[in-house]
């Protein structure tokens, strides 16, 4: 094999291989906490747990009362608001 072929075979193989690396497999849960009346609430904690590895996460609810869960897998999720 000449030494342009297998540069330019190199070359193909990083290009395809770099949308494999690109995919994901989880996702983001994102949220607003509020009342009844639709005012936020601070401080409140937001607990998401999987019900298929009972994997829990718990995060608080900032200033505006939005939450961020991360990384989340795939699956079916239970998610509790407490305060």
């Amino acid at each position: 094999m000449s030494i342009s072929r297998l540069i330019w075979l190199s070359g193909a193989i990083l290009l395809l291989s770099a949308g494999i690396l690109a995919q994901t497999a989880t996702g983001t849960f994102v949220g607003v906490v509020t009342d009844q009346s639709g005012a936020v609430i601070t401080g409140a904690t937001v607990t998401v747990t999987n019900k298929g590895t009972n994997r829990v996460v718990t995060v608080t609810t900032n200033e505006s009362g939005a939450y961020v869960v991360p990384l989340v897998n795939p699956g079916e999720y239970e998610i509790t608001v407490t305060q």
